[in-house]
């Protein structure tokens, strides 16, 4: 999720280590934690399972047309 502004409301996939890429969870980021900065580099994801704090290059945005969601 490298180099664009995250927003809330965006379904992501999250990486895990420990898992293959099709049983990765797919979460909606319900916000956005900014860094001294101002860049965005953590977001708290709720998935089925609850709800985490993840780095931004742990996510894999995923392409959807807002209305069908």
């Amino acid at each position: 999720m490298c180099e664009y502004m995250v927003k809330v409301g965006e379904p992501v996939l999250v990486a895990e280590d420990n898992a293959p890429r099709e049983h990765w969870p797919v979460g909606r980021v319900t916000r956005v934690i900014p860094g001294a900065d101002g860049r965005v580099r953590v977001v708290e994801v709720t998935t089925a399972t609850g709800t985490y704090k993840r780095p931004v290059a742990r996510l894999c945005r995923l392409e959807y047309d807002g209305d069908q969601l």
